[in-house]
């Protein structure tokens, strides 16, 4: 299936429950715009989400498709990382969710436990000079 579809990409966002309903039919909206295969499985009790969907990982539709799915979770009050954590992949939208100053208090944080950035560099800040 890989050779025909893509990859399954998995992805993991969090809205509060009252706001499923919305989320839902956005994911409904993006995966007919970007006319991939998309399947959710949740957590409805806390409003975390998983949708999967197919597509080339390194194709500009599944940038496009994740930009959405983050953009449509955080407009309806929710979260980029339900429960995986940021990570390389959700780094770049960290600052629209928490915002610039939580961001250099996050860095602050990180420099006071980790001076010499040997922990995972990169993982959640870009290295130095690439953000």
């Amino acid at each position: 299936m890989d050779e025909v579809l893509g990859s399954r990409i998995r992805e993991d966002v969090a809205v509060p429950p009252d706001r499923l309903d919305e989320m839902l039919v956005a994911l409904r909206r993006i995966a007919r715009a970007e006319r991939v295969p998309l399947h959710t499985f949740a957590h409805l009790g806390e409003g975390s989400l998983h949708p999967n969907y197919v597509v080339d990982p390194a194709s500009p539709r599944a940038e496009r498709v994740r930009a959405a799915l983050y953009r449509a979770a955080l407009d309806l009050g929710g979260t980029i990382s339900g429960e995986h954590g940021i990570g390389r992949l959700k780094r770049g939208y960290l600052a629209r969710e928490v915002g610039p100053v939580a961001v250099r208090l996050l860095r602050s944080v990180r420099a006071a436990c980790d001076p010499d950035g040997i922990l995972n560099p990169g993982t959640l800040y870009p290295p130095p000079g690439d953000d």
